[in-house]
């Protein structure tokens, strides 16, 4: 059997039926598993073709937000897509998909969530500058950025957003400059209810050494990490471009004492339909270790000529997950 003949038929086989205008049955074991769908696993979906040209992609975030919308998936649909197509309860947003929206917008998500019975969890932040960037003034105007959507994620529901520890300088004063930042937004997520989560996502901040010591240096109640099972590459600064290779298994122990969320991320499958990148068994003994309790957060990626396709990876990802935990 062949790698997607066995993805197709672990699908039948929990009662999903694949692809063709996307007619699935909800998975009936969904409500014993506390799993989540990221929207970043239908990138291509909602993007289309708009960010194979990033330089121009960026131009269009910052001026016209709509033209980077060129997929088939409108983002206000992501949650009945989770629900009725891929059986998820649960859901994580990425920002990029709403710039440009108001209050008016994300209280209509909010309420197609509510009918459906969706919960949202986590607001992912990308492109709103660094918040440990060497100049004040930048790193001002980052915050402000990104409080806009801590606003929109408590209309949403949330319990948390994810930001990005990116800056310029060395690890010291990368983590000074973050301390700062990270404080004002801790503070202004705690007033509206929410948690502010790091993601090990480029840079230094794939250190988990350095991510550690960096939490433990805010000392906020409020600050936590969402613990990605890949983005162990890092470069010691954004000047210098030389990186380095943490081991994943060894990172994901570092980042699970503080993790409030966990992203699963895939890539591609075997015949046996287990994750070819990564060792999935030994991922959730070490969430099942920490007696992990929130929601695993399914993110396809994908991985060049011969990928499964969105659908098909998001299936096998979370039929990979279910079975192992």
């Amino acid at each position: 059997m062949n790698r997607r003949s066995f993805i197709r038929s672990s699908v039948l086989a929990s009662g999903v039926i694949p692809l063709l205008g996307h007619n699935y049955f909800i998975d009936k074991f969904e409500k014993k598993m506390k799993l989540s769908l990221s929207q970043w696993s239908l990138h291509r979906e909602i993007f289309g073709k708009s960010k194979e040209n990033y330089e121009q992609w960026k131009f269009w975030i910052s001026t016209d937000s709509d033209k980077v919308l060129q997929g088939t998936l409108d983002p206000m649909k992501f949650p009945s897509v989770a629900k009725q197509i891929y059986g998820f309860n649960a859901i994580d947003y990425v920002n990029t998909f709403f710039y440009g929206k108001n209050e008016k917008y994300f209280k209509s998500l909010k309420k197609e969530c509510d009918e459906l019975g969706v919960k949202s969890l986590v607001m992912m932040v990308d492109q709103e500058g660094m918040l440990g960037d060497l100049d004040v003034i930048k790193r001002k105007k980052s915050i402000i950025q990104h409080e806009k959507w801590l606003y929109h994620s408590a209309i949403l529901g949330c319990h948390s957003v994810r930001i990005n520890a990116h800056g310029k300088g060395s690890k010291r004063v990368q983590q000074d400059n973050l301390k700062e930042s990270l404080l004002v937004l801790c503070e202004k997520a705690k007033s509206l209810g929410l948690d502010l989560i790091i993601e090990n996502h480029g840079g230094i901040s794939s250190n988990p050494d350095w991510l550690v010591e960096l939490i433990n240096s805010v000392n906020h109640p409020n600050l936590g990490t969402m613990v990605d099972f890949d983005n162990f590459n890092y470069s010691e600064n954004k000047i210098w471009n030389g990186e380095f290779i943490y081991d994943r298994y060894e990172g994901v122990e570092k980042l699970m004492p503080f993790a409030k969320s966990v992203s699963a991320k895939s890539y591609s499958f075997n015949s046996k339909g287990e994750e070819e990148t990564i060792d999935y068994n030994r991922m959730m003994n070490i969430i099942k270790k920490f007696k992990y309790s929130n929601h695993i957060s399914v993110e396809y990626e994908g991985h060049g000529i011969g990928s499964l396709s969105e659908p098909e990876g998001i299936i096998a990802t979370k039929n990979l997950i279910e079975r192992l935990l």
